[in-house]
């Protein structure tokens, strides 16, 4: 449960506010939890989250345009670490999916004191509203996440014919004009984006439930005349899938439409048929996507057994350990470094837009056998049964699994991966007294900002590549160019405000710019995960947003005639394949190849320009320079 002082600060953070805003979840319950604290505080904008059960650092767009002083988020099971970390208001959390650890945030949450307590976000709604008029809005969340609130018998004598003898929340659902009304706000939640934010807008002005399933004032008659039109395309779905007659099982497919109801179909299917098997599919091109339901049947075996030298896919295809998967933050990690929940890219064949999605299971499994498919540049290694996408003889998508590929398909793969970045936070450090030692002598505090701006990765990139830190305690560059050093000393003089000295070497003929502090170290070793010779691009560099990524790259090669070697590793190790920077920065590994190509470095020239034309196959400038290499034939 959540406590009394607990509802009493939620509802604090909302009152006093004079501009909050609200992320809920698109269905009843976040809807209603919505409705009910918007009463509290008329003022609330409210966003509905459509497109993943998570928040992420693309709605800290959406807090830049409206300015908020607080931030509400209601029935939304995840929030991403960097949404939080960017938010600079108060921002407070109500929820009852699966305690997760996050810093940063007022979480609220029933499970915190009780694994167990599942009781949804709009029962605690009510609870931190304590308005009776808001009743009727909870009990329709409550009722819609298939929970039954304790003052559900009061909110009965209050709307005695909206309930009658039904006391579960399935039969609730599919037998009551309480139903009806939980089904209209489900289908108002669907549709164009635009439809949504304008139901929503009027849902929030109904002050009583018969205003919409009696159709009583012109705005519930507006949003029962569009929940009817979705409704036609349900019922004429429905109602050809409750004429089918089986003893053990349903099957029903029906064609791809512009909204799907496949859950809906399925839950209604097996309400009405406990003890069958239910099948709902949508077709979508050559391709079936199926819904299943049983109370009595453990569905994955059975299906894994069913697809045994059929041409279909469900549980059980497989991808090596070590393949790389892409994370929407720039990062790649391996397939056997996922956890549930982990945010990866994926692909929506709805509308071929790489979009976030999660890890909603994993398995680990012996494979007696391996394919490893070669398709220049790409290649994957995966079980027989792991689907892949070609196209067909009539120049279509399909997916099929592995085993029925054969030599001179025409495979896809993603011509190119956009990664945005965000906003780096630097790390903390203890907070003791810094110190530089100049010609003085003086001592001063070290200045450290809270990201990584332009300025510092441009500074990051020149120490990556002509740098080292010695002792812990002084950072030092070398270079023969004089004014690059004062450059970039008064780079850091206004970054960090601290001051080093320019020295020449003796017998060499260069110089070195030297900085004694102790807390500029450290920063610079906690930044790069300790301090290697063996210099590697690390996540925090793949994660930077694109502008910030390109001053990085101006530090680390500004110079890079006069310091090739340096470069040379560097780019070695980014072209390894557990290595590779996010493949958005095309122009990184153009770079990197004229490099190769100056200093006679063909073979890995050749690999830098493969791997431009494996994420953009029409990048001019890539096939030209690859061309002219294997024309000269060198490897």
């Amino acid at each position: 449960m959540i406590s009394a002082d607990k509802l009493k600060e939620i509802k604090n953070y909302l009152v006093k506010a004079q501009n909050p805003l609200i992320f809920f979840d698109d269905d009843p319950d976040g809807l209603c939890s919505f409705l009910i604290l918007k009463q509290l505080n008329d003022h609330a904008k409210g966003i509905v989250i459509k497109s993943s059960p998570n928040l992420d650092i693309l709605y800290v767009k959406k807090i830049e345009e409206l300015s908020p002083d607080v931030v509400f988020v209601l029935d939304v099971p995840l929030i991403s670490q960097d949404f939080i970390d960017n938010v600079h208001v108060p921002l407070v959390w109500l929820d009852h999916h699966p305690v997760v650890e996050r810093k940063g945030v007022h979480y609220y949450n029933p499970r915190i004191q009780d694994p167990d307590d599942n009781s949804p976000t709009s029962y605690w709604a009510y609870k931190v509203s304590n308005n009776q008029e808001t009743m009727w809005i909870s009990v329709t969340g409550s009722i819609a996440d298939w929970y039954i609130p304790d003052f559900f018998s009061e909110f009965k004598d209050q709307y005695p014919n909206l309930v009658d003898h039904q006391k579960d929340p399935a039969s609730i659902i599919f037998e009551t004009r309480l139903g009806e009304l939980i089904r209209a706000l489900s289908f108002l939640l669907k549709g164009k984006a635009l439809d949504v934010r304008r139901n929503i807008s009027i849902i929030s002005k109904i002050k009583d439930p018969y205003d919409i399933i009696e159709q009583r004032t012109a705005r519930g008659r507006f949003l029962h005349k569009q929940f009817l039109r979705i409704k036609k395309q349900y019922d004429e779905l429905i109602e050809k899938a409750i004429k089918i007659k089986d003893k053990k099982m349903i099957i029903f497919l029906y064609p791809d439409t512009k909204m799907s109801f496949t859950s809906e179909l399925s839950n209604e299917l097996i309400y009405r048929n406990p003890d069958k098997l239910i099948l709902v599919g949508r077709e979508k091109g050559d391709v079936i996507k199926l819904s299943m339901r049983s109370t009595k049947l453990i569905l994955p075996p059975m299906i894994e057994k069913a697809l045994v030298d059929v041409k279909g896919y469900g549980g059980g295809h497989c991808l090596r350990g070590d393949t790389l998967i892409q994370l929407p933050d720039g990062n790649i990690c391996e397939a056997r470094e996922l956890e549930i929940n982990k945010e990866i890219c994926s692909m929506n064949l709805s509308n071929y837009k790489l979009e976030k999605s999660f890890v909603n299971e994993k398995f680990k499994k012996n494979k007696r056998e391996i394919l490893k498919i070669k398709a220049k540049p790409y290649s994957i290694e995966c079980s027989l049964d792991h689907n892949i996408f070609r196209f067909n003889k009539w120049g279509k998508i399909e997916e099929i699994p592995a085993k029925l590929l054969k030599k001179g398909d025409f495979v896809i793969g993603l011509r190119k991966i956009n990664i945005i970045g965000n906003k780096q936070r630097l790390p903390l450090l203890a907070k003791e007294k810094a110190h530089i030692i100049s010609t003085y002598n003086k001592y001063k505090p070290i200045k450290i900002s809270k990201f990584m701006n332009k300025e510092f990765c441009q500074m990051y990139g020149y120490l990556i590549g002509d740098g080292n830190i010695y002792a812990s305690d002084t950072v030092e560059f070398r270079d023969k160019d004089v004014e690059l050093l004062k450059y970039y000393n008064k780079l850091i003089i206004n970054q960090l405000g601290i001051k080093g000295k320019i020295k020449p070497i003796k017998n060499k003929d260069c110089y070195k710019l030297k900085i004694h502090s102790s807390l500029f170290a450290k920063l610079f070793e906690k930044i790069n995960e300790g301090w290697s010779k063996n210099k590697q691009i690390l996540p925090i560099i793949k994660r930077l947003q694109n502008k910030e990524l390109s001053y990085f790259i101006k530090g680390l090669f500004l110079n890079e005639l006069k310091h090739i070697d340096e470069s040379l590793t560097y780019f070695s190790t980014a072209i390894q394949d557990d290595k590779q920077v996010s493949v958005n920065n095309d122009g990184l590994y153009y770079f990197a190849a004229n490099l190769f190509v100056k200093y006679g470095r063909y073979k890995d020239a050749r690999k830098s320009l493969e791997i431009i034309m494996s994420f953009d196959p029409y990048n001019e400038k890539a096939k030209n320079l690859l061309d002219e290499i294997k024309r000269k034939d060198v490897s």
